[in-house]
């Protein structure tokens, strides 16, 4: 036999003896249209990279199909099939998050806290929110972008972007955290009779919060100003 070929033999049976990803495609869809993309493998399918501008989000923008997966509404990606025993990594960095890409922003947010995170700040870019989640142990800072209520792209950026450094953007320097009127306000529109857990707290126009909190199981978000008047309460999915 061919040494060449003998050669490429072993290397394919090294790679799926340690159970590493069976297949992966790169699925566009050129202006905006449906798109399906064949990707070998039995195991879970994750999107690896986002590589258009436009969010790819799960069960909206790519989902899976019969023989591999689909996208719309331009999406672009590069996806795996993995298979059900390889370990993820969760050391940290936006590398090792994109399991939680496509989950609900709610969702996203306690499994980033479990994982050691607190959240810094929240910007608005176009339709999309841009979330900055510091953790000190590893000094690292990611930017999660959330698009139509879910996680559509999470990466590392530098520190300064979570108020560490001289070269902190001015947002930042703020405390990051609504004043105490405002909190307690919210809280005593929910009319649970305790206080609810922060999730974030997002400065809006001057003068004005958006501040997630959780009661038990369910989660509201409260557009409040500085002053403790409470603009809207809602429940969110």
């Amino acid at each position: 036999m061919n040494k060449r070929l003998i050669a490429y033999s072993v290397l394919l049976t090294a790679g799926f003896a340690g159970n590493a990803f069976a297949g992966q495609v790169t699925c566009a869809s050129n202006d905006g249209k449906y798109k399906e993309c064949r990707l070998d493998g039995s195991g879970d399918i994750v999107m690896k990279t986002q590589l258009s501008k436009t969010g790819c989000v799960k069960d909206k923008t790519w989902g899976e199909t019969a023989d591999g997966v689909y996208v719309k509404g331009g999406c672009r990606a590069i996806f795996e099939t993995m298979s059900m025993n390889q370990p993820q990594n969760t050391s940290g960095g936006g590398s090792g998050y994109q399991d939680l890409i496509g989950a609900k922003a709610a969702g996203g947010e306690s499994d980033l806290q479990r994982r050691g995170y607190t959240w810094v700040r929240t910007t608005t870019q176009g339709n999309s929110k841009l979330g900055f989640w510091w953790k000190p142990n590893r000094s690292g800072c990611i930017q999660v972008t959330t698009s139509d209520g879910r996680y559509s792209a999470i990466r590392d950026v530098n520190t300064s972007q979570c108020g560490q450094g001289a070269s902190a953007p001015a947002a930042a320097s703020n405390s990051g955290k609504a004043p105490a009127a405002a909190i307690a306000a919210c809280n005593k529109f929910a009319g649970e009779g305790y206080d609810g857990t922060i999730m974030s707290q997002s400065a809006m126009k001057p003068g004005w919060w958006e501040i997630v909190i959780r009661y038990e199981e369910n989660r509201y978000a409260c557009n409040v100003s500085s002053t403790g008047k409470v603009e809207s309460f809602n429940k969110l999915n």
